[in-house]
This record gives C-alpha cells, sequence and structure tokens, in this order.
C-alpha cells in the first residue's frame, strides 16, 4: 500500500512538471512575438506584424473575409495603396505585386496576376523625389474592368481559419495583425504540446518526450517560426495530429489530418498518400482503404471548391509552376545557407538516418520512425523537383511542418545510440540552440540571410 502511495505520487509529481514546463512555454513563445533585437540599439518591446514576402498576402484575405465577406481582393489591393492596413502596418501605402489569380468572367479564362502584370518602380527624379510606382497591364483580357475579379493565388483555407478564430471578437481592422499574431504563437504552442503527446504516444518516457518538445523549441526554426504569418506551424501541427491519430491505430482521423495539411498547402498531399502506401506495404488493406477514401473525398472538395473560386482544381500559389531542370533544389534544400534544413537545424541529420534505417524494419519499436519514411521522402522529392525554392522568408520554410516529426526522431534514434554518436548531436543540437534562439528574437531582420546572420550584433 505504502509503495503504489509512493508510485502515484511520483506520477503526480512528473505530470505536474510536464504542466509547469507547457505552461513556461506558452508566455516564452508570446514574449518572442513581442520582443525584437536590433543590432546598434538592443532589446525593444515590438508588435507582432506581417513581415514581407507571403505574410502580408495572408493578412489581406483575413481582413477581405473578416471585414468585406468576399474572396475577392481587387478592392483590397487598392486600399492598401491608398494607406490602408488590409495587408498590415508595414505595406500601408505600397504598391504591391499581386498574389492573385485573375479570372474573366466573360471569357471564363483565368491567369496568375504576376504571369501577365508587374510593378514598375522608377527611380527617385526631380519631378517625382520619392520615385514612382505603377503596374504595367500586359494582357489587355486581364486588365482591370467589370469582368475581371482577383481571388488569392495561395490556398484560402489558412487565412479562412485564422479570420473564422477572430470573427468571435470583432476586431477593429488595426486590431487584427497582433490579433493573428497571438493567434499564429498559440498553434505554436499547440504544435509543442501535439509533439509530447505523439512521442509518449509511441512509448517514449515523459523525459524523452521533453527532450523533443524542447529540442523543437530551443533548438529549431520552430521558435522563429511563432512570430511568423506564414501557414508552415499551422501545417506542423496538423502533421503531428495526423501522425498521432496513425500512432493510435486511427486510419480515418490520420487521414483528415493529413488532409487538413493539404488544404493549408497542396504539396502536403503527399503526407496522406505516404501513409496509405505505407499501410499498403504492411498489408493493412482495411486502414489503407479507410485512408484512401477519406483522402479521396478530401481532394474532391478541395477540387470542386477551387472550380468554383477560380475555374481550377488546384490553387498553387502566385508562381507559375516549373519543374527543377537539375538537382541544385536537392541541395538547396538541404544545404543552401539562407534556406538549408540541415544548415539551421544540424541535428535533424540524426532523424533523417534513424528513419531511413527504421523503413527496412518491421520490429514494433520501428513503427513511428517506419510510417514517417515514405512521406518524408515523397515531400524530400516534390520539394526537389519544383524549379523554385521557399521563397523570401526566414530559413527552410518548407520543412518548419516536418520539424515535430524530426525532432521526435532524433530523441528516439539518441536513445538506441553510442557515446560517440550522442556527443556529436549534442553539439550540433547547441548549434542549431545558437541559431534558432538570436533567430527568434530578429525574426524581422533575417528573412533571406544565411544562418550566421542572426550572430552579427554591428
Amino acid at each position: 500500500m505504502e509503495r503504489m502511495v509512493v508510485r502515484c505520487a511520483g506520477v503526480r509529481g512528473a505530470n505536474l512538471r510536464v504542466a509547469l514546463l507547457f505552461g513556461i512555454l506558452l508566455p516564452l513563445i508570446w514574449v518572442v512575438t513581442r520582443v525584437d533585437f536590433i543590432a546598434g540599439i538592443g532589446f525593444r518591446t515590438a508588435i507582432p506584424e506581417a513581415v514581407s514576402g507571403d505574410e502580408p498576402h495572408y493578412m489581406m484575405v483575413v481582413n477581405s473575409l473578416l471585414f468585406h465577406h468576399l474572396l475577392e481582393l481587387q478592392e483590397d489591393y487598392r486600399q492598401v495603396a491608398m494607406g490602408g492596413f488590409e495587408a498590415g502596418i508595414r505595406c500601408r501605402g505600397a504598391l504591391l505585386d499581386h498574389h492573385t489569380i485573375l479570372v474573366n468572367k466573360r471569357t471564363g479564362h483565368h491567369a496568375l496576376w504576376l504571369s501577365v502584370n508587374k510593378v514598375i518602380r522608377q527611380a527617385a527624379s526631380r519631378r517625382f523625389p520619392a520615385g514612382r510606382s505603377y503596374i504595367e497591364y500586359t494582357n489587355p483580357e486581364f486588365a482591370p474592368s467589370a469582368d475581371v475579379y482577383e481571388v488569392s493565388a495561395h490556398p484560402v483555407a489558412f487565412p479562412a481559419l485564422l479570420a473564422l478564430t477572430l470573427a468571435p471578437l470583432h476586431p477593429t481592422i488595426t486590431d487584427v495583425e497582433p490579433d493573428v499574431g497571438f493567434v499564429l504563437a498559440l498553434i505554436s504552442w499547440f504544435g509543442t504540446l501535439a509533439t509530447y503527446f505523439l512521442a509518449r504516444r509511441s512509448g517514449m518516457k515523459r523525459r524523452q518526450a521533453t527532450l523533443a518538445v524542447l529540442l523543437l523549441v530551443v533548438a529549431s526554426p520552430w521558435l522563429p517560426y511563432s512570430r511568423s504569418y506564414y501557414a508552415e506551424s499551422t501545417i506542423g501541427l496538423s502533421l503531428t495530429l495526423a501522425m498521432w491519430a496513425l500512432t493510435a491505430e486511427r486510419p480515418a482521423l490520420a487521414a483528415l489530418a493529413a488532409a487538413g495539411a493539404s488544404f493549408l498547402k497542396p504539396t502536403f498531399a503527399v503526407v496522406g498518400a505516404g501513409f496509405v502506401l505505407e499501410e499498403i506495404r504492411e498489408r493493412r488493406w482495411q486502414a489503407a482503404a479507410k485512408m484512401g477514401l477519406v483522402l479521396s473525398l478530401c481532394g474532391l472538395a478541395t477540387f470542386a471548391f477551387n472550380y468554383w473560386l477560380a475555374g481550377m482544381p488546384v490553387i498553387w500559389g502566385a508562381l507559375s509552376l516549373v519543374s527543377a531542370s537539375n538537382l541544385y533544389q536537392l541541395r538547396d534544400t538541404l544545404i543552401e545557407p539562407a534556406h538549408g534544413l540541415l544548415i539551421f537545424a544540424p541535428w535533424s541529420i540524426f532523424a533523417f538516418l534513424a528513419i531511413a534505417v527504421a523503413f527496412h524494419s518491421f520490429a514494433p519499436e520501428s513503427t513511428l520512425l517506419r510510417r514517417m519514411a515514405i512521406p518524408s521522402a515523397l515531400y524530400l522529392a516534390a520539394v526537389s523537383a519544383v524549379g523554385f525554392g521557399p521563397g523570401y522568408c526566414y530559413g527552410p520554410r518548407f520543412w518548419v511542418p516536418f520539424l515535430p516529426w524530426l525532432a521526435v526522431a532524433t530523441v528516439q534514434a539518441m536513445g538506441e545510440a553510442g557515446f560517440l554518436a550522442r556527443l556529436a548531436c549534442a553539439l550540433l543540437v547547441f548549434l542549431g540552440a545558437a541559431i534558432a534562439v538570436p533567430g527568434a528574437l530578429r525574426y524581422p531582420q533575417l528573412f533571406s540571410q544565411p544562418a550566421s546572420a542572426a550572430w552579427h550584433i554591428t
């Protein structure tokens, strides 16, 4: 009896320590979104805001849904150019490239705005001391008219989710941007919580699961992306829930979560496909059928919505889809100084090695890593086949959604590794932390900068 009481007290104490950890992580992530470190100035408080790249364009869809209840954006871009807050405070008065699909209602044709139009920015002159910008319309069919409307070239699921979350609060347009920042920080925190439960569900002890969470938060781009207005942390939460559901032997729920990731960005459809292929490889026919059915229905719903919105089955992004002509994208996605995964999270090499080894093993202890293998390989092939990288952003944006998987895989691999491997991993974790922490504090300044730029303080 006494031994049972001691054991219960120990379990209760361990649970309290875990609760304390996540109680600390939430304000820590929130503080990171509210602090900047400026070289030559030092620390200063900051209001969460969209920085650049695709971020302002996501904000524009959020504001259009909240205040105009429309998915059409042509008026929103005009308002931004006249000083409106639709794209965030940084873009007020800016003549932006439109990240939109142009649709001509009369002809039924559609085109990416960036493929038929461009913003001309002239240098300062005596007549225009601040310079002059204007839009050059190169295709009369898609010039502004009553027949032409614009919708986002990015999938609307992500900004629609944010707008749905904020709608009950009835924010003013000046409040939306910082409110979105808080929601995204909360999503990032939920991602750490999901990582812990994934690790525990896979058989890890509390200590190992806690290490996976700390690895994710302190030593990877997950922390900088907690203040990002990109969709990557939200996709990461969805993928982590998908893997948790798969580990819990709930294939339909896993497929639904994987489909959620593809709603946010179509590239992640390969994750659901990878899940099905692994179930087939393991001859789990019923699970494969359930997942295939759920993914098919979700895919058909997405195609139907996209056809209704823009007359095309897949909404990909603002740039035309082109294929890579050689292996340079494979190199860049892994080791390019400004965006390479192995540069910003060098410890992830151990995760990839462990996943590759687990693929050839059907031992029960290899189940989690084995299920990561095909989705990760398909995704690596997908991002390597596209002829452009992650664009103007911080670090390895394309890989941020997989960081929870990689953190859990690394901790599991180190549990069975020898001393030298653990020492090497510890050094790489320290290097990752030395990049991630200053990167989070200087996130707005480090778009498309090498990892070493986080240490330049002069």
